[in-house]
């Protein structure tokens, strides 16, 4: 059984799909998933992972616009 990673417990925990993510923080999807799913590590990644916001109040934030 495979653990969840930072990064995956993170992204759920916000809202964020892996496409969505990975637009915002300016990667591929694949990378994204890579690591997400423990096949590459990355601490970079996660510290900007926890720094994104929830991905409801990004939402709002776009209405706003």
């Amino acid at each position: 059984m495979q653990k969840d990673t930072k990064i995956k417990i993170n992204l759920k925990a916000k809202g964020w799909s892996y496409r969505k993510a990975a637009k915002r923080l300016g990667i591929t999807y694949q990378y994204l998933c890579d690591t997400a799913n423990g096949k590459h590590q990355s601490k970079r990644l996660e510290r900007r992972v926890e720094a994104l916001e929830d991905a409801n109040t990004n939402k709002i934030l776009e209405l706003v616009k």
